[in-house]
């Protein structure tokens, strides 16, 4: 299956796999229905010779025709040929997930300029976020440590603390999440609040 965000990134050759498979799934659609056709004619005990009197028109005149298959051939001519249009599916369709991949892969590549942009913008955002929210993070704890209590304030960040953890310390998301930004190239350094 194309993935349509991909369509300008794969190769002539890719666009083929698909092309191919879809060929085959038309071709394995249209076996399915003459194997329904062969069966229905079987059911309603037909005669596998489509124009008898013409065989025997041939006959008279010294011409001898070829004898036509039988259903029970036509059938197994049917699911032969099924078999081998699936086995075939199934071998394009490691195919398809390869081209998938290496679209994928090209498409990052022509994107990276704008992706990068993105995350370094994120990664400025999230610096901004996180100076904030330890300033207010400390105004919280330094209420709590004296204990005077926040009553009602701070409601806004407090589902911050649960998700993400407290933003100090050399273990807590926050540090990861910095990590990362450094390994990225996004952030130079680790903020002082996770230096042990």
């Amino acid at each position: 299956m194309i993935i349509s965000e991909l369509e300008k990134h794969y190769t002539e050759d890719e666009l083929a796999i698909f092309a191919r498979d879809d060929d085959l799934d038309a071709t394995g659609k249209r076996l399915l229905a003459d194997l329904a056709a062969v069966d229905a004619s079987i059911e309603n005990r037909e005669n596998p010779d489509p124009n008898p009197e013409q065989r025997l028109d041939a006959l008279v005149k010294g011409v001898t025709l070829a004898a036509p298959r039988s259903f029970a051939e036509r059938r197994m001519e049917i699911q032969i040929a099924r078999r081998d249009v699936e086995q075939a599916r199934d071998y394009l369709a490691g195919k398809m997930r390869k081209a998938n991949y290496d679209a994928g892969a090209r498409k990052a590549k022509h994107d990276k300029p704008a992706t990068e942009a993105a995350e370094k913008l994120v990664a400025e955002k999230f610096l901004a976020f996180y100076e904030a929210f330890l300033a207010s993070w400390k105004m919280q704890r330094n209420l709590l440590n004296a204990g005077i209590g926040t009553y009602g304030a701070f409601n806004g960040s407090s589902q911050i603390v649960d998700l993400l953890g407290v933003p100090v310390g050399p273990n807590s998301a926050f540090a990861e999440i910095f990590r990362d930004l450094i390994a990225a190239g996004h952030v130079r350094k680790m903020p002082a609040g996770f230096v042990s």
